[in-house]
């Protein structure tokens, strides 16, 4: 084929394609539900300072403040002393992530090298991966936790769940871990303890 015919096939082509469409019946307009405007209930809202957050918490050595929590994903500001631990755990089925804002955080991530995560740092950790953190050096640390809505943090038989009984002031997280807790002492009960695939 000389390249005389090429702009002649293209033009060809082109008039195939728009007669083929052309011949298409016209689309019908369709109705479709309008969600009413979302309204930002708590502890959801536009912007957040951490400035502001900080100076809540003022001379707390630890804490944790909501910062979305929906039907769908939940965040946190988790604030804690040196030396302070959390303890070996897993997700069933979600992966975690923390972004490190402050301080260091020494974490040990089961099928990993042990690691410090510092400030800029994104950890995340797959489901069914056991893991634990620990802040480490003379600092306070500071990371922004992200998770699904309402995940349950599970232990393996090893750990003992660190809050067994949760007071009726404690935060909302805190009662649903709670909750969470017990619910998994009670499937240990009956025989029904959750079992992680075995890792080769």
């Amino acid at each position: 084929m000389s390249i005389r015919k090429f702009p002649l096939l293209a033009v060809s082509l082109a008039a195939s394609i728009s007669l083929v469409y052309g011949q298409r019946p016209v689309e019908a307009p369709s109705w479709a539900p309008k969600p009413a405007p979302f309204k930002y209930v708590p502890p959801n809202k536009p912007h957040t300072r951490l400035a502001e957050v900080k100076a809540k918490h003022k001379g707390q050595a630890n804490w944790r403040e909501e910062i979305v929590s929906d039907n769908l994903l939940h965040s946190d500001y988790i604030y804690s002393a040196p030396g302070s631990k959390v303890s070996k755990r897993f997700h069933s089925d979600t992966r975690e992530w923390w972004v490190v804002m402050a301080g260091q955080i020494r974490f040990e991530i089961e099928g990993q090298e042990p690691f410090v995560a510092t400030k800029g740092s994104m950890v995340q950790v797959p489901y069914q991966t056991i893991y634990s953190m620990e802040t480490i050096g003379d600092e306070p640390s500071l990371r922004f936790e992200v998770n699904i809505a309402n995940a349950h943090t599970l232990y393996p038989g090893s750990e003992t769940p660190p809050f067994r009984d949760a007071p009726p002031q404690a935060g909302a997280v805190r009662q649903r871990e709670h909750a969470a807790h017990q619910l998994v002492r009670a499937r240990q009960g009956e025989g029904k303890i959750f079992r992680r695939p075995l890792r080769s």
